[in-house]
């Protein structure tokens, strides 16, 4: 039922479950799963958190799921990938970076997730960096589309991202399943170092396999001098004049990452609910059966008086000063009752 349901609310939207690739890209069979789907149009893709992988197990090798191979496969697609669509000013680099950010705010801060994972267990205090300063910046306005903030996180806190990055860099070598979280972060880096025009011919040009054949050895570092040098430049916002599609992307960001969280608490909430009336009805049935009861016992006792009428047909029950005490040890009621026009007084 709640399958069915959640599908017709995407069909609805005209969403399916994939990555975000940019319209008319040449990605969009390797990042959406959906044939139906139309690569021009802006609503054809979408990224929730259940399309979100944190382990190196999952994207490669004879336990790769299914999510985890499409996303191995739409990254290293769109890390090559200059596509720029002119009527949405979307484009692919922004994508791939966005997914990088995403899975590390996802997989290391718990950002929309209620199971911590390992990663996060072990490395989150020292991949926040100090005062949380590499979180706030990967998680700052994620979901508000804006191609113009597609390096703002190289800028937020002065540069503090590629200053601190290293840390945690460091950390997940240690980490179990973690290597390809370590070169996002690396990719990442190296973007804020190079930071091509946006929209432009040329990709970030990573020094290192994305995802290495067995997923054990780990990158490089690489100097963050250049990073830092080129954040400090410009630590505000850059200026541009407002997409006609952004409030339509942010929107459309919101509903994946309502629906990576909302979809589970939806099942909760309708199973609650469910449970809720039937102990309703319960409650319900126990009242009526109750007064059914209480009006079988009415109606027997009226059954039972009538049956035991005095023998007097005028014979009336005593007012209190009217009875007489009863003698010790006797048994019954005195009534006062009137016979042959007289009143007289026997035990019943």
């Amino acid at each position: 039922m709640y399958p069915l349901a959640l599908y017709a609310l995407l069909q609805l939207f005209g969403f399916v479950y994939a990555l975000e690739v940019s319209p008319n890209s040449p990605c969009f069979s390797v990042c959406v799963d959906d044939p139906k789907a139309n690569p021009a149009f802006w609503n054809s893709s979408t990224t929730t958190t259940s399309d979100l992988v944190c382990n190196d197990w999952e994207l490669v090798g004879p336990n790769a799921t299914s999510s985890g191979r499409l996303f191995h496969d739409c990254m290293l697609c769109e890390e090559k990938s200059t596509n720029h669509d002119i009527s949405s000013n979307e484009n692919d680099q922004y994508w791939f970076l966005f997914h990088a950010k995403y899975t590390i705010d996802y997989c290391l801060f718990n950002y929309t997730n209620e199971n911590p994972t390992p990663q996060s267990g072990q490395c989150a205090d020292a991949c926040r960096g100090p005062a949380g300063v590499i979180q706030q910046a990967l998680e700052d306005r994620l979901v508000q589309w804006d191609p113009s903030r597609q390096y703002q996180y190289c800028r937020d806190n002065g540069g503090a991202f590629a200053k601190n990055v290293d840390t945690c860099m460091g950390c997940l070598r240690q980490a179990p399943a973690s290597t390809t979280l370590v070169n996002y972060l690396h990719a990442l880096q190296e973007a804020c170092e190079q930071q091509p025009p946006i929209g432009g011919n040329t990709p970030v040009h990573l020094s290192f396999d994305l995802y290495p054949t067995t997923l054990s050895s780990p990158v490089a570092t690489s100097s963050n001098s250049t990073a830092a040098s080129n954040s400090t430049t410009n630590s505000t916002d850059t200026t541009t004049t407002t997409n006609p599609h952004s409030d339509h992307r942010a929107i459309k960001l919101g509903l994946g990452l309502g629906l990576g969280l909302g979809v589970p608490a939806a099942i909760l909430a309708a199973f609650l609910w469910l449970l809720h009336r039937k102990r309703l009805r319960q409650r319900i049935f126990e009242k009526e059966e109750e007064l059914r009861r209480l009006q079988e016992a009415q109606a027997a006792y009226h059954q039972r008086m009538q049956s035991e009428k005095p023998a007097f047909p005028h014979e009336k029950p005593a007012f209190p000063h009217e009875i007489a005490e009863m003698a010790p040890g006797a048994a019954g009621r005195y009534f006062v009752a009137e016979k042959h026009g007289q009143p007289v007084s026997e035990l019943y």
